[in-house]
């Protein structure tokens, strides 16, 4: 008898882990997901809105195509303005 109740706690307790596993990986992809587009959020300011001129020039300046990629990914960022 002591068995089938030792198996059915262990059982219990596996299960309830689970429970709080899937929450706690729920809650690490969340944050790995906030975490990414800060990431992409911080690169894209410095690339539009970080970048010297003499960088832009020797990065984009020397291709047009360069140039008209890194216009179609900064032209909403770069002509917005700070609020105030």
């Amino acid at each position: 008898m002591r068995i089938r109740q030792y198996a059915a706690f262990v059982i219990l307790a596996a299960l309830g882990g689970c429970a709080s596993f899937n929450a706690l990986q729920s809650g690490v992809a969340d944050r790995g997901a906030a975490v990414s587009d800060e990431v992409r959020d911080t690169a894209e300011f410095a690339l539009c809105k970080g970048i010297t001129v003499g960088a832009w020039i020797r990065a984009y300046g020397n291709s047009p195509e360069r140039a008209q990629a890194w216009r179609t990914l900064c032209s909403q960022s770069v002509v917005e303005t700070p609020a105030k």
